[in-house]
Protein backbone atom coordinates (compact mmCIF):
# COMPACT_ATOMS: atom_id res chain seq x y z
CA UNK A 1 0.00 0.00 0.00
CA UNK A 2 3.29 2.07 0.90
CA UNK A 3 4.78 1.36 -2.22
CA UNK A 4 1.17 2.08 -4.28
CA UNK A 5 1.31 5.77 -2.61
CA UNK A 6 5.14 6.45 -3.24
CA UNK A 7 4.66 5.02 -7.06
CA UNK A 8 1.42 7.61 -7.80
CA UNK A 9 3.10 10.30 -5.81
CA UNK A 10 5.42 11.62 -8.32
CA UNK A 11 2.51 11.60 -11.08
CA UNK A 12 0.05 13.23 -8.64
CA UNK A 13 2.51 15.92 -8.19
CA UNK A 14 3.35 16.20 -11.96
CA UNK A 15 0.05 16.67 -12.65
CA UNK A 16 -0.37 19.59 -9.79
CA UNK A 17 2.39 21.43 -11.03
CA UNK A 18 0.98 21.06 -14.68
CA UNK A 19 -2.13 22.58 -13.72
CA UNK A 20 -0.25 25.29 -11.40
CA UNK A 21 1.58 25.83 -15.05
CA UNK A 22 -1.50 26.28 -16.72
CA UNK A 23 -3.10 28.90 -14.27
CA UNK A 24 0.17 30.98 -14.52
CA UNK A 25 0.77 30.95 -18.04
CA UNK A 26 -2.84 31.35 -19.11
CA UNK A 27 -4.40 33.73 -16.98
CA UNK A 28 -6.77 34.69 -19.42
CA UNK A 29 -8.58 31.43 -18.64
CA UNK A 30 -8.75 31.69 -15.27
CA UNK A 31 -10.32 35.23 -15.72
CA UNK A 32 -12.24 34.46 -17.55
CA UNK A 33 -13.61 31.24 -15.05
CA UNK A 34 -13.70 33.79 -12.26
CA UNK A 35 -15.63 36.45 -14.23
CA UNK A 36 -18.09 33.50 -14.56
CA UNK A 37 -18.38 32.73 -11.16
CA UNK A 38 -18.63 36.71 -10.07
CA UNK A 39 -21.56 36.97 -12.24
CA UNK A 40 -22.78 33.70 -10.40
CA UNK A 41 -22.45 34.97 -6.83
CA UNK A 42 -23.17 38.05 -7.49
CA UNK A 43 -26.60 37.35 -9.36
CA UNK A 44 -27.88 35.17 -6.34
CA UNK A 45 -26.81 38.26 -4.15
CA UNK A 46 -28.67 41.14 -5.67
CA UNK A 47 -31.32 40.39 -8.75
CA UNK A 48 -30.28 44.29 -10.34
CA UNK A 49 -27.05 43.09 -11.82
CA UNK A 50 -27.81 41.20 -15.05
CA UNK A 51 -30.27 43.96 -16.31
CA UNK A 52 -29.16 45.29 -19.68
CA UNK A 53 -28.90 49.07 -17.29
CA UNK A 54 -26.52 47.76 -15.31
CA UNK A 55 -24.37 45.94 -18.21
CA UNK A 56 -24.26 49.42 -20.21
CA UNK A 57 -23.30 50.59 -17.17
CA UNK A 58 -20.58 48.14 -16.63
CA UNK A 59 -19.76 48.46 -20.29
CA UNK A 60 -18.82 52.43 -19.59
CA UNK A 61 -17.28 51.73 -16.16
CA UNK A 62 -14.56 49.92 -17.97
CA UNK A 63 -14.11 51.89 -21.25
CA UNK A 64 -11.85 54.61 -20.06
CA UNK A 65 -9.01 52.28 -18.21
CA UNK A 66 -9.54 49.66 -20.58
CA UNK A 67 -8.18 52.02 -22.87
CA UNK A 68 -5.28 53.17 -20.29
CA UNK A 69 -4.33 49.80 -19.48
CA UNK A 70 -3.48 49.21 -23.29
CA UNK A 71 -0.37 51.34 -23.06
CA UNK A 72 -0.01 51.02 -19.51
CA UNK A 73 0.10 46.52 -20.13
CA UNK A 74 3.08 47.15 -23.07
CA UNK A 75 4.67 49.25 -20.82
CA UNK A 76 4.72 47.10 -18.20
CA UNK A 77 6.23 44.39 -20.45
CA UNK A 78 8.94 46.40 -21.21
CA UNK A 79 9.99 46.90 -17.67
CA UNK A 80 8.70 49.94 -17.32
CA UNK A 81 5.90 52.10 -15.38
CA UNK A 82 3.55 54.81 -15.88
CA UNK A 83 2.16 56.91 -12.32
CA UNK A 84 1.70 59.61 -14.47
CA UNK A 85 -1.19 58.77 -16.37
CA UNK A 86 -4.47 59.69 -13.92
CA UNK A 87 -2.79 63.60 -14.28
CA UNK A 88 -2.51 62.96 -18.38
CA UNK A 89 -5.99 62.16 -18.31
CA UNK A 90 -7.41 64.88 -16.27
CA UNK A 91 -4.93 67.87 -17.86
CA UNK A 92 -5.84 66.61 -21.54
CA UNK A 93 -9.44 66.72 -20.71
CA UNK A 94 -9.93 69.96 -18.75
CA UNK A 95 -7.87 71.67 -21.65
CA UNK A 96 -10.04 70.33 -24.51
CA UNK A 97 -12.82 71.35 -22.21
CA UNK A 98 -11.92 74.73 -21.57
CA UNK A 99 -11.24 75.30 -25.00
CA UNK A 100 -14.67 73.93 -26.12
CA UNK A 101 -16.17 76.08 -23.53
CA UNK A 102 -14.60 78.77 -25.12
CA UNK A 103 -16.36 77.78 -28.45
CA UNK A 104 -13.10 77.50 -30.07
CA UNK A 105 -13.35 75.31 -33.64
CA UNK A 106 -13.33 71.49 -32.32
CA UNK A 107 -10.63 69.69 -34.42
CA UNK A 108 -7.46 72.37 -33.11
CA UNK A 109 -8.53 71.78 -29.29
CA UNK A 110 -8.61 67.64 -29.95
CA UNK A 111 -5.18 68.06 -31.57
CA UNK A 112 -3.99 69.89 -28.46
CA UNK A 113 -5.29 67.42 -26.32
CA UNK A 114 -3.53 64.62 -27.83
CA UNK A 115 -0.17 66.94 -28.11
CA UNK A 116 -0.25 67.70 -24.32
CA UNK A 117 -0.38 63.20 -24.13
CA UNK A 118 2.32 63.38 -26.74
CA UNK A 119 4.15 66.05 -24.83
CA UNK A 120 3.80 64.69 -21.40
CA UNK A 121 5.09 61.09 -23.24
CA UNK A 122 8.48 62.71 -23.95
CA UNK A 123 9.32 64.30 -21.03
CA UNK A 124 8.41 60.70 -19.53
CA UNK A 125 10.76 58.86 -21.56
CA UNK A 126 13.32 61.74 -21.72
CA UNK A 127 13.31 61.46 -17.67
CA UNK A 128 14.00 57.76 -18.01
CA UNK A 129 15.88 56.94 -20.69
CA UNK A 130 18.38 60.05 -21.12
CA UNK A 131 18.41 61.02 -17.17
CA UNK A 132 19.06 57.26 -15.95
CA UNK A 133 15.76 57.84 -13.44
CA UNK A 134 13.41 55.44 -11.54
CA UNK A 135 10.20 54.56 -13.74
CA UNK A 136 8.66 54.94 -10.72
CA UNK A 137 10.18 57.98 -9.22
CA UNK A 138 10.20 59.84 -12.55
CA UNK A 139 6.39 59.17 -13.00
CA UNK A 140 5.63 59.85 -9.43
CA UNK A 141 7.08 63.62 -10.06
CA UNK A 142 5.30 64.29 -13.08
CA UNK A 143 2.07 62.60 -11.68
CA UNK A 144 2.36 65.51 -8.99
CA UNK A 145 3.36 68.06 -11.47
CA UNK A 146 0.57 67.67 -13.98
CA UNK A 147 -2.09 67.26 -11.62
CA UNK A 148 -0.45 70.63 -9.92
CA UNK A 149 -0.81 72.28 -13.79
CA UNK A 150 -4.47 70.91 -13.97
CA UNK A 151 -5.57 72.81 -10.88
CA UNK A 152 -3.55 76.57 -12.06
CA UNK A 153 -4.87 76.11 -15.94
CA UNK A 154 -8.83 75.35 -14.50
CA UNK A 155 -8.37 77.85 -11.52
CA UNK A 156 -9.56 74.95 -9.67
CA UNK A 157 -12.92 75.05 -11.35
CA UNK A 158 -14.70 71.98 -13.37
CA UNK A 159 -16.22 72.35 -16.42
CA UNK A 160 -19.75 71.58 -17.41
CA UNK A 161 -22.42 72.06 -19.85
CA UNK A 162 -20.73 71.39 -23.12
CA UNK A 163 -22.45 69.84 -25.99
CA UNK A 164 -22.26 69.91 -29.83
CA UNK A 165 -20.27 67.92 -31.89
CA UNK A 166 -17.66 67.30 -29.00
CA UNK A 167 -20.07 65.66 -26.57
CA UNK A 168 -21.09 63.76 -29.83
CA UNK A 169 -18.08 61.92 -29.73
CA UNK A 170 -18.91 60.48 -27.07
CA UNK A 171 -22.71 59.97 -26.50
CA UNK A 172 -23.82 58.49 -29.66
CA UNK A 173 -24.86 55.08 -29.84
CA UNK A 174 -25.12 51.73 -31.71
CA UNK A 175 -27.36 49.00 -30.35
CA UNK A 176 -27.90 51.35 -27.04
CA UNK A 177 -24.21 51.05 -26.08
CA UNK A 178 -22.59 54.32 -26.04
CA UNK A 179 -19.32 54.93 -28.64
CA UNK A 180 -16.37 54.63 -26.19
CA UNK A 181 -17.19 50.66 -25.26
CA UNK A 182 -16.53 50.01 -29.45
CA UNK A 183 -13.50 52.63 -29.14
CA UNK A 184 -12.13 50.52 -26.04
CA UNK A 185 -12.43 46.77 -27.58
CA UNK A 186 -11.60 48.59 -31.06
CA UNK A 187 -8.23 49.27 -29.90
CA UNK A 188 -7.69 46.38 -27.44
CA UNK A 189 -8.31 44.19 -30.34
CA UNK A 190 -5.55 46.09 -32.55
CA UNK A 191 -2.95 46.09 -30.02
CA UNK A 192 -3.18 42.79 -28.61
CA UNK A 193 -3.09 41.46 -32.20
CA UNK A 194 0.46 44.20 -32.73
CA UNK A 195 1.66 42.88 -29.34
CA UNK A 196 1.36 39.33 -30.65
CA UNK A 197 2.36 39.90 -33.99
CA UNK A 198 4.66 42.94 -34.27
CA UNK A 199 8.04 42.63 -34.42
CA UNK A 200 8.65 46.27 -32.93
CA UNK A 201 6.73 45.29 -29.65
CA UNK A 202 7.43 42.15 -29.70
CA UNK A 203 10.28 43.60 -28.31
CA UNK A 204 9.27 44.60 -25.39
CA UNK A 205 8.96 41.05 -23.67
CA UNK A 206 12.85 40.67 -24.45
CA UNK A 207 13.33 44.41 -22.79
CA UNK A 208 11.27 43.03 -19.67
CA UNK A 209 12.71 40.06 -19.22
CA UNK A 210 16.22 41.38 -19.36
CA UNK A 211 16.97 44.98 -20.39
CA UNK A 212 21.08 44.28 -20.85
CA UNK A 213 20.95 41.37 -23.01
CA UNK A 214 18.41 43.05 -25.01
CA UNK A 215 20.54 45.58 -26.09
CA UNK A 216 23.56 43.31 -26.31
CA UNK A 217 21.29 41.65 -28.78
CA UNK A 218 20.57 44.73 -30.67
CA UNK A 219 17.23 46.19 -30.10
CA UNK A 220 17.16 49.79 -29.83
CA UNK A 221 15.85 49.82 -25.90
CA UNK A 222 15.90 53.38 -25.18
CA UNK A 223 13.52 54.24 -28.31
CA UNK A 224 11.48 51.15 -28.08
CA UNK A 225 10.81 52.32 -24.04
CA UNK A 226 10.33 55.82 -25.44
CA UNK A 227 7.87 54.71 -27.60
CA UNK A 228 6.18 52.89 -25.28
CA UNK A 229 5.91 55.85 -22.41
CA UNK A 230 4.23 58.28 -25.62
CA UNK A 231 1.80 55.67 -26.34
CA UNK A 232 0.39 55.46 -23.01
CA UNK A 233 0.30 59.23 -22.34
CA UNK A 234 -1.15 59.31 -25.51
CA UNK A 235 -3.75 56.60 -24.90
CA UNK A 236 -4.48 58.25 -21.36
CA UNK A 237 -4.69 61.97 -22.75
CA UNK A 238 -7.43 60.29 -25.27
CA UNK A 239 -9.67 58.65 -23.17
CA UNK A 240 -9.18 61.67 -20.46
CA UNK A 241 -11.25 63.93 -24.08
CA UNK A 242 -13.11 61.10 -24.13
CA UNK A 243 -14.48 60.54 -20.91
CA UNK A 244 -15.24 64.76 -21.24
CA UNK A 245 -17.36 64.12 -24.50
CA UNK A 246 -19.19 61.88 -22.98
CA UNK A 247 -20.20 63.56 -19.77
CA UNK A 248 -20.56 67.19 -21.22
CA UNK A 249 -18.48 67.58 -18.29
CA UNK A 250 -14.74 67.67 -17.15
CA UNK A 251 -14.42 67.88 -13.26
CA UNK A 252 -11.61 68.66 -11.56
CA UNK A 253 -10.89 65.45 -9.56
CA UNK A 254 -11.24 63.93 -13.71
CA UNK A 255 -8.31 60.83 -13.95
CA UNK A 256 -7.51 60.84 -9.92
CA UNK A 257 -6.75 57.48 -8.55
CA UNK A 258 -6.77 55.90 -12.42
CA UNK A 259 -3.38 55.10 -12.46
CA UNK A 260 -3.28 52.34 -9.35
CA UNK A 261 -6.83 51.08 -11.21
CA UNK A 262 -5.37 50.15 -14.29
CA UNK A 263 -1.92 48.92 -12.57
CA UNK A 264 -4.06 46.72 -10.95
CA UNK A 265 -5.71 45.84 -13.56
CA UNK A 266 -2.73 44.71 -15.51
CA UNK A 267 -1.24 42.75 -12.94
CA UNK A 268 -4.98 40.61 -11.85
CA UNK A 269 -4.60 40.37 -16.39
CA UNK A 270 -1.03 38.74 -15.73
CA UNK A 271 0.87 41.42 -16.55
CA UNK A 272 3.78 41.20 -13.96
CA UNK A 273 5.80 43.87 -12.13
CA UNK A 274 8.70 42.82 -13.23
CA UNK A 275 8.40 42.88 -17.16
CA UNK A 276 8.50 40.00 -19.52
CA UNK A 277 5.06 38.96 -19.03
CA UNK A 278 1.58 40.02 -20.11
CA UNK A 279 -1.49 39.93 -22.71
CA UNK A 280 -3.98 43.21 -23.21
CA UNK A 281 -6.59 40.97 -23.49
CA UNK A 282 -5.84 39.62 -19.68
CA UNK A 283 -5.28 43.40 -18.37
CA UNK A 284 -8.92 43.97 -19.87
CA UNK A 285 -10.56 40.92 -18.10
CA UNK A 286 -8.46 43.02 -15.30
CA UNK A 287 -10.53 45.94 -15.64
CA UNK A 288 -13.63 44.04 -15.85
CA UNK A 289 -12.73 41.72 -12.63
CA UNK A 290 -12.03 45.63 -11.13
CA UNK A 291 -15.18 46.63 -12.49
CA UNK A 292 -17.60 43.68 -11.34
CA UNK A 293 -16.12 44.00 -8.09
CA UNK A 294 -16.99 47.69 -7.97
CA UNK A 295 -20.48 47.45 -9.28
CA UNK A 296 -20.76 44.49 -7.00
CA UNK A 297 -20.08 46.50 -4.05
CA UNK A 298 -22.34 49.21 -5.24
CA UNK A 299 -25.39 47.70 -5.52
CA UNK A 300 -25.30 46.12 -2.17
CA UNK A 301 -24.54 48.91 -0.42
CA UNK A 302 -20.69 48.75 1.10
CA UNK A 303 -19.48 52.19 1.69
CA UNK A 304 -17.38 53.70 -0.35
CA UNK A 305 -14.28 53.68 2.09
CA UNK A 306 -14.75 49.91 2.90
CA UNK A 307 -14.48 49.93 -1.40
CA UNK A 308 -10.77 51.53 -0.97
CA UNK A 309 -9.77 49.21 1.75
CA UNK A 310 -11.02 46.18 -0.59
CA UNK A 311 -9.91 47.45 -3.39
CA UNK A 312 -6.43 48.07 -1.20
CA UNK A 313 -6.35 44.22 -0.19
CA UNK A 314 -7.11 43.25 -3.83
CA UNK A 315 -3.83 45.26 -4.63
CA UNK A 316 -2.12 43.19 -2.10
CA UNK A 317 -2.92 40.23 -2.58
CA UNK A 318 -2.61 40.21 -6.80
CA UNK A 319 0.94 42.05 -6.14
CA UNK A 320 2.13 38.95 -4.24
CA UNK A 321 0.60 36.38 -6.28
CA UNK A 322 3.02 37.81 -9.01
CA UNK A 323 5.66 38.01 -6.96
CA UNK A 324 5.12 34.28 -6.27
CA UNK A 325 4.30 33.03 -9.84
CA UNK A 326 7.40 35.22 -11.29
CA UNK A 327 10.57 32.86 -12.00
CA UNK A 328 13.51 34.17 -9.86
CA UNK A 329 15.31 34.99 -13.24
CA UNK A 330 13.16 37.82 -14.53
CA UNK A 331 12.60 39.26 -11.08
Amino acid sequence: MTQLARSTSPAAEAGWRRWYRLLVDRRDLTLLVTIAVMVLVITRVTPHFLTVINMRTLGMAAAFPGIVVIGMTILMIGGGIDLSVGSTFGLAAIVVGMWISAELPLAPGLLLGLLIGLGIGLINALLINRFMLSPFLATLGTMSIFRGLLWVVSGGHSIVGMSGAFTSIGQVKLLGVQSPVYIMLALAIIFDFLLRRSTFLRQMYYIGINRSSAAAAGIPVARATGIAYILTALLAAFAGILDGARLGAVYIQSGSGMEFQVITAAVIGGTSLSGGKGTIFGSLLGVFVMVILTNAFNLVGVSMYWQSVLVGIVLIVVVALDRLTTPREVR
